[in-house]
């Protein structure tokens, strides 16, 4: 006998026929035995009653009343018992799956899916329903897409291929046998699931693990905000911006091996490093402070001082100017009074100067800078500072050769320099060029997309003195049109890469005037029309879940290397932006 295997469906016309015909026959099979059994009691019956003969004519005694039924009657009242118990129950199963469906086709308009955005918003997705049935429902969601679908199964379970465990959902496409519903259908209204050329500009993961992983010695270190990495040789280095220390990593990549090697002390002083980029050229790094507060008290002397009648001493002289109008350009008003001020650079007598907290004094002959025509102004400024570092033989630390503040001025500490590379000229000077992280360079105007701009800079040395001087400024084709940019790498052919943290994506571009690692500076731009654009992967929901990629560079022309830094907290991302931060990625280009 075939009967229907519950498989979370209702059976089709096609089963439900064969189980009525079954039935049907059974019934037969069940009166003929009992016409049988009729036959053979009468018989022995009329027996008992008249007495019976054998061959030797001898009277067999009578069998009274007393009936035994044959085995085959038994039988076939046990098997009619239990078709009539299993039909009901069969019957009961059926009712109750008309019921369950027809409960959860109900409840689908009162349970919307929330899927969660890149900002921690909850959107809503009109995702398709997969019905118990094997149909599709457009207007709703069933409650296995709710647990399949939503963000939160989605990302608890997001190392769970088999999503259709449970839900006789089977996946379909080309070369592979149709089933009742497809993973696909589950998702088709997200974005990626409508993007048909998804795969073509979205890079490949080949391998990933949290930085922690890496080191033997962690040097007491439990976070890794990493923020830039380079390849030299064989080997990366990468650079976080809570730490002093750089990171050196075997290309294995071999967790807890002895060649991946924390240099330097992660606590060389109590403030945290601002480390944004790093770079390397003829056996130096450099790796850059992103923005650092810049102090300077600067001498001024007094010229001359406002009288209660409104003149001052220039008017004694017969000179007619009004007290609130400067002499000239170096004059200013402090206080009523016409001042002349002189940076603490250029002033001979006692200057002053504190950088980052840490003050360095420099005394001459103050014969001319005391008395009451003398005053200190108190200015603020932010400027990156570029550090050259030289690793020791052992690998265990490294020496600061130079450290050099940039010419260039941002608005405030949080949006400097967050990347930047460096090639020496055609002209003999060696360049280095850093990425703003804000558009137009700016804290104000940061998210004014597709206004990247990179500042080139060449050193100048003055007695003990030294600055990186602005050359020009380059600006960042629209084409990637970015909220924010979080590093930069150039090969020696002048293809470069650009990440964005906010976006989640990779520009690769090409830039010109960059031939065999050798930049034209009278030359070098961006090639407006050589370019494409990628996306970091997303989950199966279609979120994004690289939130934090801040270190970009080349292993070749076709793969790159990326470090990502510490997930925002206080609700600023969501919560699965956990799961990728403070790692390496290696991915590949489509």
């Amino acid at each position: 006998m075939v009967l229907w295997k519950h498989g979370g469906g209702r059976p089709n016309d096609e089963s439900e026929s064969i189980l009525v015909n079954e039935l049907s026959a059974l019934n037969q099979l069940h009166h003929h035995h009992l016409a049988i059994d009729s036959a053979t009691s009468s018989t022995r019956s009329a027996s008992s009653t008249t007495g019976a003969t054998d061959d030797n004519n001898a009277i067999r005694p009578t069998m009274g009343r007393i009936r035994i039924p044959s085995l085959n009657s038994r039988l076939a009242r046990y098997s009619t018992s239990w078709l009539f118990v299993s039909g009901f129950f069969l019957l009961v199963l059926i009712l109750f799956s008309n019921y369950d469906n027809n409960n959860h086709h109900h409840q689908e308009a009162s349970l919307p899916a929330q899927m969660h955005s890149y900002d921690g918003q909850k959107v809503s997705i009109p995702s398709t329903a997969a019905s118990l049935t094997g149909s599709t429902t457009e207007d709703g969601i069933a409650l296995q897409v709710m647990r399949i679908g939503s963000s939160d199964y989605h990302h608890q379970h997001r190392n769970n291929n088999d999503y259709g465990h449970g839900y006789n959902i089977e996946y379909e496409g080309k070369s592979k046998r149709k089933g009742t519903n497809s993973i696909a259908d589950l998702f088709k209204n997200t974005e990626c699931m409508k993007d048909e050329e998804y795969s073509s500009h979205t890079v490949k993961k080949i391998f990933e693990l949290p930085l922690a992983g890496l080191f033997k010695d962690t040097k007491g270190e439990k976070k890794f905000e990493a923020s830039s990495i380079v390849k030299v040789g064989d080997n990366f280095y990468a650079v976080c911006d809570n730490s002093w220390a750089l990171s050196k990593i075997d290309a294995s990549l071999t967790p807890f091996s002895s060649g991946n090697v924390l240099i330097g002390d992660p606590n060389r002083e109590e403030e945290d490093s601002g480390y944004e980029a790093i770079f390397h050229f003829n056996k130096t790094f450099y790796v850059i402070r992103e923005s650092v507060e810049h102090i300077t008290e600067t001498v001024i002397f007094v010229e001359g001082k406002k009288h209660h009648h409104g003149h001052d001493k220039h008017e004694k002289h017969g000179k007619h100017e009004h007290h609130n109008e400067k002499k000239n350009a170096n004059e200013t008003i402090i206080g009523g009074e016409v001042v002349n001020a002189t940076n603490v650079t250029n002033v001979p007598n006692e200057t002053r100067s504190v950088i980052d907290g840490a003050k360095n004094e420099t005394t001459n002959d103050t014969s001319q800078a005391s008395g009451d025509n003398q005053k200190i102004v108190t200015n603020s400024s932010f400027h990156a500072i570029i550090e050259e570092l030289i690793i020791d033989d052992d690998e265990s630390d490294y020496k600061i050769a130079e450290q050099c503040s940039t010419e260039f001025e941002f608005e405030g500490d949080s949006k400097g320099f967050e990347g930047a590379f460096g090639m020496p000229g055609s002209d003999g000077q060696f360049y280095i060029i850093g990425l703003c992280e804000g558009n137009f360079c700016s804290e104000t105007r940061k998210f004014d997309a597709g206004n990247g701009q990179m500042i080139m800079m060449k050193k100048t040395i003055t007695g003990s003195n030294c600055i990186w001087e602005t050359v020009k400024m380059i600006p960042i084709p629209k084409s990637a049109y970015f909220r924010d940019y979080s590093d930069i790498e150039v090969r020696p052919n002048g293809k470069v890469a650009i990440t964005s943290q906010e976006d989640s994506q990779l520009w690769v571009g090409q830039l010109l005037g960059v031939a065999k690692g050798i930049i034209d500076p009278n030359v070098i731009a961006f090639d407006e029309q050589k370019f494409d654009l990628y996306d970091f992967p997303k989950s199966y929901g279609c979120q994004t879940v690289y939130c934090n990629i801040e270190g970009i560079t080349f292993i070749s022309d076709e793969m790159i290397m990326a470090v990502s830094d510490k997930m925002k907290k206080h609700g600023k991302q969501p919560y699965w932006c956990l799961e990728k931060d403070q790692s390496v990625h290696a991915f590949i280009l489509p």
